[in-house]
Formats: C-alpha cells, sequence, structure tokens
C-alpha cells in the first residue's frame, strides 16, 4: 500500500474440512429410481483466499485545510472504498465452491479528541454476494485508542498507514448444505449396487433377486400376498433381502452420516428357502421352508444378518 492505494490478499487454511452433521439434524436414507440415497444436513468449514484493491476517495487534514467554519474542516478523516473478490472450496465434492464479488468503504476519523491523540474511529460498510450465500451485507465500527505515553506529536499520513488494521474475512467460512449421497451398507462397509422391489406379482422372483447381483438391496413387498419362489434363491455376496416395513442401517459414502432406511410396503410371506452368502442379510421376512429343504442356509463363510424374521413349516433337522 501507499498514501493513496491498497493492495492485499489473503489466504485461509482450516485445520479441518471434514464435514459434521448440523447440530440438531438427523440424516434420512431414501428410495428412489433405483438407488438407496442418504440425505442429511451438512456443514463444513472451507479454504480459500480473497483480496482487494482499495483506494482514497476523499480526505481532509485540519493543519492543512482553510477553516471554513463547517464542522467538516475541523475533522481529520479520509474516506476510502474497496472492490474484490473471494473463491472458498472444500475437498468434498458434495459442496458447491462459494466465490463471487465484494465492495466495502471506510470512513476514518483520527486523533479524536475525547480518546487522545493516535486515536481512531472507523466506520466500516461491506456488501457481497455468490451464489451459495446471496446476497450479505455487514456494518462494523472499530475503535483504536494508543497505550501509554502520549506520543510527542501527531503521526503523519504515512506512519497512520503502517498502524492500519489488517483485514481479513471476519468469520470462519463454512457452508451448510442438504447432500443427497450414495449409501452403503453399515454392516459390510459396501456401496449399495442397486436397489429393487418384487412382490406377488413379480414374475420368477427367485431369478430377479439372484440377477440384482452382489451387494443390492431386495425390498420384498407383502401387500399382493405370498411370494412364492419356484426353487431355493441363491443370494449374492453381499446381498440383502429387506422386507416392507421393515428397516437396514446404511452409511453415506461420502460424509459417512447414519441413517436407517425403512423399506415400504408391508412384510411379506415368502414360501420357499434362501441360500445366504458372505456379508448378505435376510430382514424382516416370514420364510416357510419348503420340504425337507433347509429354510436357510450358508454359502461360504463371512458375516451374515438373519433379524426380525419368522422361520416355520420345515424339518427342523434341516432349519
Amino acid at each position: 500500500m501507499n498514501l493513496e492505494w491498497d493492495f492485499r490478499m489473503n489466504g485461509y487454511v482450516p485445520t479441518d474440512m471434514d464435514p459434521q452433521l448440523v447440530p440438531g439434524t438427523s440424516a434420512s436414507a431414501i428410495f428412489t429410481g433405483n438407488n438407496i440415497v442418504v440425505r442429511s444436513n451438512q456443514e463444513s468449514a472451507f479454504g480459500g483466499l480473497d483480496g482487494e484493491i482499495g483506494r482514497l476517495l476523499w480526505s481532509n487534514d485540519p493543519c492543512c485545510c482553510e477553516d471554513d467554519g463547517s464542522w467538516v474542516s475541523s475533522l481529520d478523516a479520509e474516506l476510502r472504498a474497496f472492490a474484490g473478490g473471494y473463491y472458498f472450496d472444500n475437498s468434498n465434492n458434495a459442496f458447491e465452491e462459494i466465490s463471487g464479488l465484494r465492495a466495502r468503504t471506510e470512513l476514518r476519523l483520527y486523533d479524536l479528541a475525547m480518546l487522545g491523540e493516535g486515536s481512531r474511529l472507523t466506520l466500516d460498510g461491506l456488501i457481497q454476494h455468490d451464489d451459495v450465500r446471496g446476497t450479505q451485507t455487514e456494518v462494523g465500527l472499530y475503535v483504536r485508542v494508543p497505550y501509554g505515553p502520549s506520543p510527542g506529536r501527531r503521526l503523519s499520513r504515512m506512519q497512520r498507514r503502517m498502524v492500519d488494521r489488517i483485514v481479513r474475512d471476519v468469520d470462519v467460512v463454512a457452508s451448510n448444505q442438504a447432500i443427497d449421497e450414495a449409501a452403503k451398507f453399515a454392516l459390510t462397509g459396501q456401496p449399495i449396487s442397486q436397489a429393487i422391489t418384487i412382490d406377488r406379482n413379480t414374475v420368477n422372483p427367485e431369478g430377479v433377486i439372484e440377477g440384482a447381483g452382489a451387494d443390492s438391496l431386495v425390498i420384498a413387498e407383502g401387500s399382493a400376498g405370498i411370494i412364492i419362489p419356484a426353487g431355493t434363491v441363491d443370494m449374492d455376496i453381499g446381498q440383502v433381502v429387506l422386507g416392507g416395513g421393515s428397516g437396514v442401517t446404511v452409511v453415506g459414502c461420502n460424509t459417512g452420516a447414519m441413517a436407517n432406511f425403512i423399506a415400504p410396503g408391508t412384510r411379506p410371506t415368502i414360501n420357499n428357502s434362501f441360500a445366504i452368502n458372505s456379508g448378505g442379510g435376510l430382514i424382516g421376512l416370514d420364510i416357510n421352508g419348503q420340504g425337507t429343504t433347509a429354510a436357510v442356509n450358508l454359502i461360504g463363510a463371512g458375516d451374515f444378518e438373519i433379524s426380525h424374521s419368522n422361520i416355520t413349516n420345515v424339518d427342523k433337522r434341516y432349519c
């Protein structure tokens, strides 16, 4: 800076840019299309930079100006204007970047009689706009009071410039946004590949379940009647069959927000057997095993979940 011009730039590096669930809110899981989406209101700090150019518009020095008797002529004051912009971003792709333009003014009053030589009163006005936060306005009042013995003489204009306050963003730049993100199973940590629905009217239900593939979520909806697969359903790795009205815990792939997905519809009855694979699950089902075939058996080794389900009508030797 010099007597008339300013140019400044600031950089901001947050120590923690991980998104956090906004206090008082909770995440929810939604079935849309053939996907499960975790929706949450997340907040995160942003890193970035801002800069501005300033210009002296008006100044009055009572020592150098002729006193015309007006109150203005007795003021030791100056008016400065600034124009610039800012850019802030977050490494998480779920958040939009924040960039915009900013303008502000400063009216400075020097060496106030009630505060002593070297004092300063600054009235600051700011307006800025970006697509995320909209238009924002701020007004600030800054008072500087010197400490120690009274200076032997008034500061010159250049000496005043050397003790100008440091100008930076007045707050931590952050944003909270409603974020929709892909979901993964809390049990296995694997992203849900797809979500489909079957019911009484589904043709070849065992083929539809098996065709959904690994890490898929199959919602069995029971309002149309009993679902009757033609044979044993051979589930893929990480596949979950979830009954209508029952829930499974899912996690957002990006933010880690946890939610309980409740399947639409009513609890189903399924007349046949399941071969469950590693990482799979049977949740919220009434399973009627047929004949001497095991109602549920395990393919391979690994964790699996069977919960909130009833298994009936099968020879006990084969459960």
